[in-house]
């Protein structure tokens, strides 16, 4: 659909904004070797992943009864 194409875009657009956010050799050096950041920073991800899966199941139960979407 048009709409999933759009958002194809969006995500290669932001993926690349924040690919060049940033000298990766500094902010590597910045972080160090040690794993905390890592495990942070996964923890964080798998947490908003649920909240993802939340909020789309409740945008398709919305959708399939054709209801209003405030």
């Amino acid at each position: 659909s048009s709409f999933e194409a759009y958002a194809a875009v969006c995500a290669a657009a932001l993926a690349r904004a924040h690919a060049r956010a940033g000298d990766a050799s500094l902010i590597a050096g910045y972080l160090d070797e040690g794993k905390a950041f890592d495990d942070a920073i996964a923890d964080y991800a798998l947490g908003y992943a649920d909240l993802v899966d939340s909020d789309y199941a409740a945008f398709r139960a919305l959708r399939a009864q054709d209801a209003p979407t405030a």
